[in-house]
């Protein structure tokens, strides 16, 4: 039986219903009994405990009995100390593999981005338990596009961010996450391997103006401004501060040029190449007009 956290997200929602879907045993944490509904409703025959991913015994009750573990959890300040308390449960019940999302440079020793560090600390963790795993390391994914950009492409016919315009990230659509992530726990032969999950090209934020501009039949410009700034816009729409430091470290990551190598994750595990900029745009460019 596969034991899934996160399972109501945007990732680990649509990752639960494959799984169910490919004939697979599943046992989901919810927070609350709201999501336990959503989670009845949305994926019938789904075993369900309702508790607090925080709480050292609800791990314990929705880990027991499985043999599998998928590990997603809020981008907050005590990640960490979250990652690793799941991590030594898993082992404590017997959990023998686990798929963690991580992060495209997570094995980077990095000052620069909070989220490098933080999940390359639980991961060097998970390293050292002694339970099987593989670290899924995709890059940031398009829907971000949409959070970031679709709103302000709407009204402003712009973009803004704290990067130069010709430098190139490897963006990864979502839907190939779900479906690797999915794809590694079918399979379940973790060999103690990380998987880096990518588009196939990596696209600058002044391509994907451009590329907006023919869709929508309007120019859409670039406008580059500062990280101060853009900080200050993420805590402005809600963010709260960690995430806010979180994503400014990724821009910088960006503007030094960290965020553009591609690797083969998604054939490797699904089979099927990775979504490029175009298909992301097919069907998403609804969010933008």
């Amino acid at each position: 039986m596969i034991c899934v956290l996160g399972s109501t997200g945007q990732l680990g929602l649509p990752m639960t219903k494959q799984l169910v879907a490919a004939g697979q045993s599943v046992r989901c944490l919810a927070h609350t009994e709201k999501s336990a509904e959503i989670l009845r409703r949305e994926v019938p025959g789904v075993e369900i405990v309702v508790g607090d991913m925080t709480n050292r015994e609800d791990l314990r009750r929705v880990m027991t009995g499985c043999d599998q573990l998928f590990i997603v959890t809020p981008v907050v300040a005590e990640m960490v100390e979250l990652q690793k308390q799941i991590i030594d449960v898993a082992k404590e019940t017997g959990i023998r593999g686990i798929t963690k999302l991580s992060g495209y440079t997570a094995d980077h020793i990095d000052e620069i981005s909070l989220l490098s560090q933080d999940h390359g600390a639980t991961d060097r963790y998970l390293a050292k338990v002694g339970v099987p795993y593989t670290l899924l390391y995709p890059c940031t994914f398009m829907q971000t596009l949409i959070l970031k950009f679709g709103e302000m492409v709407k009204k402003d016919s712009k973009i803004v961010a704290p990067v130069t315009a010709t430098n190139t990230i490897a963006y990864v659509d979502g839907r190939d996450v779900i479906d690797t992530a999915a794809a590694v726990l079918i399979k379940n032969q973790h060999k103690n391997e990380i998987v880096f999950i990518t588009g196939p090209a990596p696209i600058s934020y002044g391509q994907f103006a451009e590329l907006l501009s023919q869709r929508l039949g309007r120019p859409i410009t670039y406008v580059k401004n500062t990280f101060e700034e853009a900080e200050q816009d993420l805590r402005d729409v809600g963010l709260n501060a960690y995430g806010a430091k979180a994503l400014r470290g990724l821009y910088q990551m960006y503007e030094r040029g960290d965020m553009n190598d591609t690797g083969d994750g998604v054939e490797k595990m699904t089979g099927h190449p990775p979504r490029s900029i175009n298909d992301f745009l097919d069907d998403f460019i609804g969010f933008f007009k």
